[in-house]
């Protein structure tokens, strides 16, 4: 049996971790009240996730895995930037 990927996402929402946590909970009790939790991976869209214990969090309410989307698009901006005006000028921002 393949697994389904279920995608818990916060974007245009209230932008708060505890909204996430309690809809990636949620979202997990039901599917194990209804006995098919085992067929599906919970992933979660973040972007205010910044630390080890807010992605431990998420994992500990449910969560397979975690995409947290600004963190990465702040890291192609960095690398874009870096890209566009050398990585000596960089380095004394």
């Amino acid at each position: 049996m393949e697994s389904s990927p279920i995608v818990i996402e916060e974007r245009l929402r209230s932008g708060r971790l505890t909204a996430i946590l309690l809809a990636v909970s949620a979202v997990h009790q039901h599917l194990l009240r209804v006995g098919k939790r085992w067929r599906a991976s919970l992933i979660a869209e973040v972007g205010d996730a910044r630390d080890v214990h807010q992605f431990a969090c998420l994992i500990g309410y449910g969560a397979d895995a975690i995409n947290p989307y600004l963190a990465l698009a702040s890291v192609r901006a960095l690398t874009a930037f870096r890209h566009t005006v050398g990585a000596s000028d960089a380095t004394t921002l």
